[in-house]
């Protein structure tokens, strides 16, 4: 589905003329609100249930504990350590924290060795992936993460979010119009039409946690 598709489909629900959210005669909003908002949504709905992910390959030197994560980050799946300067040996790595390591590896801030546990801080600018213990040699991250969507600007752009869910996202736009303030404000639409998003992000991760479909 494009953009415009989408834009169309909701110009009908909010009773403006479909045409592919070019305009919005009533005044209530305006296309490049909506744009945002659709933005908004789909990498919300990207980082909460991690359907469609990219991977990357952080070179990390020894000694070094934090890096940068790439720069379209917006959530951590998975991470593993390759030993690069030595074997090409590849080592899973947990998500965790300083207090899991102080319980499960007491001395870990101490030592270095091969990396077991990861976190990421979303709230660094920018964002940064922290690993432990400290490398004692140089190797890679090969990271699976979210990556931001690619942006709609109201031309025809596909939208990032997968086709079976773009009636989550078409709630999730509709959430955020009737829950602007002015005029367009309606409490009722705005919470219902979150609670079709939300029913979507829960369907999106029980089908990806219950594995292929055949």
């Amino acid at each position: 589905m494009t953009d415009q598709e989408l834009m169309s489909d909701i110009q009908r629900l909010v009773i403006e003329p479909a045409d592919g959210g070019a305009t919005w005669p009533s005044l209530l909003w305006t296309a490049p609100e909506v744009i945002g908002y659709i933005n908004q949504r789909q990498n919300r709905f990207l980082k909460e249930t991690a359907c469609v992910t990219a991977t990357g390959i952080l070179v990390w030197p020894a000694g070094l504990a934090i890096n940068d994560l790439p720069s379209d980050w917006i959530g951590t799946v998975r991470c593993v350590w390759r030993r690069t300067s030595i074997d090409n040996a590849y080592f899973t790595m947990y998500q965790g924290d300083d207090q899991s390591l102080d319980w499960g590896r007491p001395g870990w801030r101490s030592v270095t060795g091969v990396p077991l546990v990861w976190s990421d801080s979303e709230g660094a600018a920018p964002p940064r992936l922290k690993i432990a213990p400290t490398p004692s040699v140089d190797g890679e991250i090969h990271l699976v993460y979210v990556a931001c969507c690619d942006p709609v600007d109201g031309s025809g752009v596909f939208l990032t979010v997968p086709d079976d869910y773009t009636v989550a996202l078409r709630y999730g736009v509709l959430a955020d119009m009737y829950g602007k303030q002015g005029r367009a404000f309606d409490p009722v639409r705005a919470a219902y039409a979150e609670s079709r998003f939300v029913e979507g992000v829960t369907h999106a991760r029980t089908y990806l946690k219950a594995g292929p479909h055949g």
